[in-house]
Protein backbone atom coordinates (compact mmCIF):
# COMPACT_ATOMS: atom_id res chain seq x y z
CA UNK A 1 0.00 0.00 0.00
CA UNK A 2 2.93 2.67 0.87
CA UNK A 3 4.13 2.00 -2.43
CA UNK A 4 0.87 3.37 -4.21
CA UNK A 5 1.21 6.56 -1.89
CA UNK A 6 2.97 9.53 -4.19
CA UNK A 7 4.89 11.99 -2.08
CA UNK A 8 4.34 15.16 -3.86
CA UNK A 9 7.00 17.30 -2.78
CA UNK A 10 7.52 21.19 -3.77
CA UNK A 11 10.05 23.39 -3.47
CA UNK A 12 10.22 27.14 -2.29
CA UNK A 13 9.82 28.45 -6.12
CA UNK A 14 6.82 26.18 -6.54
CA UNK A 15 4.87 27.15 -3.37
CA UNK A 16 5.81 31.09 -4.40
CA UNK A 17 4.67 29.93 -8.00
CA UNK A 18 1.62 28.95 -7.18
CA UNK A 19 0.55 31.60 -5.03
CA UNK A 20 1.66 34.53 -7.61
CA UNK A 21 0.07 33.12 -10.72
CA UNK A 22 -3.08 32.89 -8.03
CA UNK A 23 -2.56 36.76 -7.45
CA UNK A 24 -2.06 37.49 -11.07
CA UNK A 25 -5.36 35.57 -12.03
CA UNK A 26 -7.04 36.82 -9.05
CA UNK A 27 -6.06 41.06 -10.33
CA UNK A 28 -3.69 41.39 -6.61
CA UNK A 29 -0.94 41.93 -9.00
CA UNK A 30 -2.59 44.73 -11.51
CA UNK A 31 -1.61 44.20 -15.06
CA UNK A 32 1.27 46.16 -16.44
CA UNK A 33 2.47 46.53 -13.01
CA UNK A 34 6.59 45.99 -12.38
CA UNK A 35 7.24 43.11 -10.49
CA UNK A 36 8.79 44.62 -6.90
CA UNK A 37 11.22 41.68 -6.23
CA UNK A 38 12.44 43.00 -2.55
CA UNK A 39 8.76 43.14 -1.67
CA UNK A 40 7.02 40.05 -3.15
CA UNK A 41 10.51 38.32 -1.59
CA UNK A 42 9.62 40.02 2.01
CA UNK A 43 5.59 39.29 1.58
CA UNK A 44 6.30 35.64 0.96
CA UNK A 45 9.50 35.17 3.37
CA UNK A 46 11.95 33.48 0.86
CA UNK A 47 15.28 34.52 -1.08
CA UNK A 48 15.25 36.37 -3.91
CA UNK A 49 16.67 32.96 -5.58
CA UNK A 50 13.87 30.83 -5.38
CA UNK A 51 11.32 34.27 -6.29
CA UNK A 52 13.69 34.71 -9.54
CA UNK A 53 12.92 31.11 -10.37
CA UNK A 54 9.51 31.03 -9.68
CA UNK A 55 9.50 34.61 -12.25
CA UNK A 56 11.08 32.73 -14.72
CA UNK A 57 8.40 29.62 -14.80
CA UNK A 58 5.52 32.38 -14.79
CA UNK A 59 7.22 34.06 -18.03
CA UNK A 60 7.04 30.24 -19.48
CA UNK A 61 3.43 30.58 -18.71
CA UNK A 62 2.98 34.26 -20.49
CA UNK A 63 1.88 35.61 -16.92
CA UNK A 64 4.93 38.13 -16.69
CA UNK A 65 7.01 39.57 -19.54
CA UNK A 66 10.78 40.12 -18.49
CA UNK A 67 12.37 42.61 -20.58
CA UNK A 68 16.71 42.59 -19.83
CA UNK A 69 17.73 45.60 -17.53
CA UNK A 70 14.33 46.74 -17.04
CA UNK A 71 12.32 43.82 -14.66
CA UNK A 72 9.32 41.75 -15.43
CA UNK A 73 5.93 43.30 -15.26
CA UNK A 74 2.28 41.47 -15.13
CA UNK A 75 0.42 40.94 -18.40
CA UNK A 76 -3.03 41.76 -19.46
CA UNK A 77 -5.05 38.27 -19.07
CA UNK A 78 -8.29 37.77 -21.28
CA UNK A 79 -11.07 35.75 -19.86
CA UNK A 80 -9.65 32.41 -21.82
CA UNK A 81 -6.04 33.30 -20.12
CA UNK A 82 -7.35 33.48 -16.36
CA UNK A 83 -9.01 30.62 -16.69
Amino acid sequence: MDSQIRLKTSTLADTVFDQIRTAIVKGELVPGSKVNEPQLSQQYGISRGPLREAIRRLEGCKLVEITPNVGAKVVSLDIKQAR
